[in-house]
Parts: structure tokens; C-alpha cells; sequence
């Protein structure tokens, strides 16, 4: 079995067949061993993000930590788990933060009216806001719409990103609503895609949190957007195809779902998630969306 060049990590093998990526390892490496975990993940331009190399095809739903390093030619074997050992190469960051945990006594609950509060120092911070960057691209008008959670037959739709782009991912905002009163939750995914944009593997960091589907508004193709955001801030390479993928968990119910906008295109492949997995195609349109993030 041929062993990879960098099994034993970033040795003279592995910056012998992968000088370029190996020196962007090594720094970012070093980045996240010398800064502690609370603070990476206010790093700008995805240095916050796991190390990947872009040829490398993660498992639909695994969510890598920042601070892994994935180098080329990973292949991480069918129903791998971020619990599992991970393939020959592949450095994960420790689980627990270096940093210690405060110490000292700890400030009281409540005080009386003259005694002074506890003590705030100097390099307390406020939460920030989270920045979702600037418009990048906005995809087609919405004069239909698509179907999701109303047959047993398909769930998932995967629908094209048309522009290839160079970039951090912050948000995407769809036109989806509800018809009637369907239950569960909707979110976003972002998957490489192959041939005819068919969905190959979800990207890293490439799922939005949930929204409960009860508190979308009725579906309307004048509606305004429903923002989802990524706070993995996936990153998007222009030599790759990308779909979005509108996930909804809602029981199946012919007169309670969702519907998303989009616009009806007869040539433009999408693409449906049927119960063993697989996808299947179909002649239907785009998304009707806009993406916001940070060009790279």
C-alpha cells in the first residue's frame, strides 16, 4: 500500500510533493499553535477555518474544527466520523484549549445598594457582530417556485451556483415560505459539484443553522429574502462548480411544505436527494438568490 508523503506530517516527503501547500500549512499551523482556541475564531479570510486542500472531498455533514490540516490526495474512507482516526496525514487540533481557566474567587451574585460591584477588567469585549461582507452575487428573478417536504420520493433540492467565484462564504439569502403549517426546520448547505453541477460533497464549513419552518411567512414570489447565515465562513474556489442545497426536515405532508423561489430555466439541470442518497435529475431552474461574503 502506498503510504502518503505526508502520514508522519509536515516532513521533507511532504514539502518534497507538495511544496506550496506545505509552506501554507506549516504557517497556519503555527497560527493555531500560538494562538489560543478562543481567539481563532475572530481570525479574517478563512484563517479560521480547517486547512484543506481543495481537491480533497469531505463527507456530506462532517464539520471539521478549525485548526485541521487536510493535505492533497486525502481520502477519507465511506462513513468516516470526526470520532474516527482520521486518514494518514490529516493533523486535528486538540479538543481541549490551551489556555487556563480563570481562577481566583468568584464575584458574588448579588450586592447591597452602597457595596461596589465586581470588578470588570480592562479587556473585557463586548460580542461583535457577526460582518457578512458585501454582495457578491445575485442569482436570477423569482417567477416560480420549488416544492420541498410534499412526496416521499425526494427531499433535498440542489440547485446551481452559475458564477464561479474566489471567496469567503458569510450568507445566503433565499425566497422560501411556508404553504399551510408544516413542521420541522430548513437550513442551507453548500456542496462541490461535478457534471451537470450533480452534487459531489458538501463543503467545509458549508451548513447554515436551522430556522423552525413555522416561523417562515406564507410563500409569495414578491416575499422578501430569508437570510441564513455560515459562521463556519466557508470558502468558495473559482475553479470549482458549488450548489445550494435547501434541506428541509418538515414530515412529508402533500398540503403542509415549503416552498423556494426560483426561476424556471427548461435546459438548467437540479437535482433532488432521493431515500437511498443518491440524487436524481431533472430539468427546473435556478435558485433565486443572493450570496454575501468576502472575495478572496
Amino acid at each position: 500500500m502506498t503510504v502518503h508523503p505526508c502520514a508522519d506530517g509536515l516532513t521533507k516527503e511532504c514539502f518534497r510533493a507538495y511544496p506550496v501547500w506545505a509552506r501554507r500549512a506549516l504557517a497556519y499551523k503555527l497560527l493555531h499553535i500560538l494562538l489560543p482556541k478562543q481567539l481563532t475564531k475572530n481570525l479574517p479570510f478563512g484563517l479560521n477555518l480547517p486547512f484543506i486542500s481543495p481537491d480533497v472531498l469531505i463527507p456530506p455533514g462532517i464539520i471539521l474544527p478549525p485548526g485541521t490540516i487536510v493535505p492533497p490526495d486525502t481520502i477519507f474512507p465511506p462513513g468516516w466520523t470526526p470520532a474516527d482516526p482520521p486518514p494518514a496525514g490529516v493533523t486535528m487540533p486538540p479538543t481541549e484549549s490551551p489556555t487556563p481557566p480563570q481562577s481566583g474567587a468568584t464575584p458574588p451574585l448579588f450586592v447591597g445598594i452602597w457595596e461596589p460591584g465586581p470588578l470588570r477588567g480592562y479587556g473585557f469585549l463586548s460580542p461583535s457582530r457577526f460582518d457578512i461582507g458585501s454582495l457578491l452575487v445575485e442569482q436570477s428573478a423569482t417567477t416560480s417556485s420549488a416544492n420541498l417536504g410534499n412526496t416521499t420520493i425526494w427531499s433535498d433540492l440542489a440547485m446551481a451556483i452559475m458564477t464561479s467565484m474566489h471567496a469567503d462564504i458569510r450568507a445566503i439569502d433565499i425566497k422560501v415560505g411556508k404553504l399551510l403549517s408544516p413542521n420541522g426546520n430548513i437550513h442551507l448547505e453548500i456542496w462541490r459539484a461535478g457534471t451537470n453541477y450533480i452534487p459531489l460533497a458538501i463543503a467545509g464549513g458549508g451548513t447554515s443553522p436551522t430556522k423552525a419552518n413555522s416561523s417562515l411567512p406564507p410563500f409569495s414570489i414578491a416575499q422578501d429574502y430569508i437570510r441564513f447565515l455560515f459562521p463556519l465562513k466557508p470558502i468558495l474556489y473559482a475553479a470549482n462548480r458549488y450548489d445550494v442545497v435547501a434541506v428541509s426536515t418538515n414530515t412529508v405532508d402533500t398540503i403542509n411544505y415549503l416552498k423556494v423561489g426560483r426561476t424556471t430555466y427548461p435546459t438548467q439541470t437540479c437535482w433532488w436527494k432521493l431515500p437511498d442518497e443518491t440524487w436524481y435529475s431533472q430539468s427546473s431552474g435556478y435558485f433565486n438568490f443572493r450570496i454575501w461574503g468576502f472575495a478572496l
